[in-house]
């Protein structure tokens, strides 16, 4: 080729050259702005396991919560009928612990209504025993029935004391005349000599003592002492457990050990 051709292309393949070049020298920068700025990997710390991608199931989202299943047509139902004898069985509960309540009341009205008969007949029996021994009028028969009718509702089946019979002979008194309390008075020191006077026999007997022994008992006991114008023996210690009290404190002296302990078995030590 003569020199002035080449002289004329050289600079043409010159020029293709480098525009091939710089055409291959940008692709790779043109790549790299697409994938853009590449981040540090984050520092794992010191014992802790390596990193491991989480697998594709895990990072799905979650389920959401399931509601709560409407209540069943038939289970409405039977919650209805639940509420229902639920509520009847307050009505019942409330029903019953009325008729208690009323039951108490009645029986605390009939036993009441016994204690006051019962009270009123012991009373009725007493002023009867009375008009045997003195004439009493018709004013002063229901006076004295009242008055041991109240008496009888104060004991409610129990035996009074001796303060209480000591009261009540205060209470008495003013409703008899002189002569009628002289003769009650009378009465009831002759009842309680009779218990005393065979006194000896009826103690010796509890503790099993010989006829000999019962005969030195009973003159142990001594005469019997009590006031001379006493109403009621039970409050001089006139009536039997008196007697048997004041009987026992003199005959001890004359019993055995064995007869002692029969003695009080009965009571007679009290």
């Amino acid at each position: 080729m003569p020199k002035k051709a080449i002289l004329v292309v050289a600079p043409g393949i010159l020029g293709a050259l480098v525009l091939a070049w710089a055409a291959f020298a940008a692709r790779p920068e043109e790549g790299t702005a697409k994938a853009g700025p590449s981040r540090p990997a984050p520092a794992r710390r010191e014992g802790a396991p390596p990193a491991t991608a989480a697998p594709r199931e895990a990072v799905t989202s979650r389920p959401a919560a399931a509601t709560p299943a409407a209540i069943a047509p038939e289970n409405a139902a039977i919650q209805a009928r639940v509420r229902v004898l639920e509520e009847r069985l307050l009505e019942l509960e409330a029903k019953r612990d009325g008729i208690a309540a009323a039951n108490r009341e009645l029986e605390k009205q009939v036993t009441e209504k016994w204690a006051e008969a019962s009270a009123r007949t012991t009373a009725e029996w007493r002023v009867k025993s009375w008009e045997t021994l003195i004439a009493l009028s018709e004013s002063q028969k229901q006076s004295l029935v009242d008055l041991c009718t109240k008496w009888g509702r104060e004991d409610a089946g129990r035996p009074a004391g001796r303060d209480a019979w000591l009261a009540r002979e205060a209470e008495l008194r003013p409703r008899l005349t002189v002569e009628q309390a002289a003769k009650l008075s009378e009465n009831a020191a002759a009842q309680s000599g009779r218990m005393w006077s065979s006194m000896g026999r009826s103690l010796g007997g509890m503790v099993g003592a010989t006829k000999d022994e019962q005969v030195r008992i009973q003159q142990t006991l001594g005469d019997l002492r009590l006031p001379a114008d006493m109403l009621f023996p039970e409050a001089h210690g006139g009536d039997w457990p008196g007697l048997l009290r004041d009987a026992s404190a003199r005959a001890r002296p004359l019993l055995t050990p064995e007869q002692t302990a029969r003695l009080e078995k009965f009571g007679g030590n009290k």
